[in-house]
């Protein structure tokens, strides 16, 4: 039992003294060295889009810990899983849009870093209905 016990304990030299530094000092470097991917973030108005209706398309609140967001990659998918339009990449992080037909789109954004490192997709379903109803 004595053996199970000491091996459970953590050892003095990591908690102070040097090994705490050298502990702390490798963390950190990781961390500031390691690529982190920039995460996707977006809102848009009106949130009842009517067909013919422009819509704007608001990322400004993506982001990117170590860096900036170079690009804003949009793609508008139909309820049938084909695409709307082609994808839209742009530097601009707010995009208007204007939907032709009623449908339920499923509305994807990327954003790619400085380091051309690219975000997950961020999706959201956007009902567009038509003018009278």
């Amino acid at each position: 039992m004595k053996f199970i016990t000491k091996v459970e304990k953590t050892s003095k030299l990591f908690k102070t003294g040097i090994g705490a530094y050298f502990l702390t000092w490798v963390v950190s470097w990781t961390l500031i060295l390691s690529h982190t991917v920039p995460t996707a973030v977006f809102t848009y108005l009106p949130n009842s889009p009517k067909v013919g209706e422009t819509v704007t398309f608001n990322a400004t609140a993506s982001y990117d810990i170590k860096g900036y967001i170079a690009k804003y990659r949009w793609t508008f998918v139909f309820s049938n899983n084909t695409l709307e339009s082609p994808q839209t990449e742009t530097p601009d992080p707010i995009l208007t849009h204007t939907f032709k037909t009623q449908d339920n789109y499923t509305v994807f954004l990327e954003v790619i870093d400085n380091d051309g490192l690219w975000s997950s997709p961020r999706a959201a379903v956007v009902e567009v209905k038509n003018i009278t109803g």
